[in-house]
């Protein structure tokens, strides 16, 4: 069990350190995690994804909602509706 909760441990560390713009993911760290996890080998269709983004991932806390795909746009008005 200490196994699996020292790996929960350096995922939650890894997590935090992504939102906090510390670390930028790469496909190298997922092929290293689910390794680690045991889970299969990217698809290559989740390689090609990886590939669009030169095999980098611009964390979510740092893209912005026009960056999100499916995220509404960005509204324009305060939250008067000024």
């Amino acid at each position: 069990m200490a196994k699996v909760e020292n790996l929960k441990a350096v995922l939650d560390a890894y997590g935090v350190a992504v939102r906090a713009g510390v670390i930028t993911p790469s496909i190298d760290d997922e092929v290293a995690f689910r390794e680690k996890l045991g889970l299969p080998a990217l698809s290559e269709d989740a390689r090609a994804d990886w590939a669009k983004t030169d095999n980098v991932r611009k964390p979510i806390t740092l893209a912005g909602a026009n960056m999100i795909p499916g995220a509404p746009a960005p509204d324009s008005e305060d939250e008067d509706g000024d």
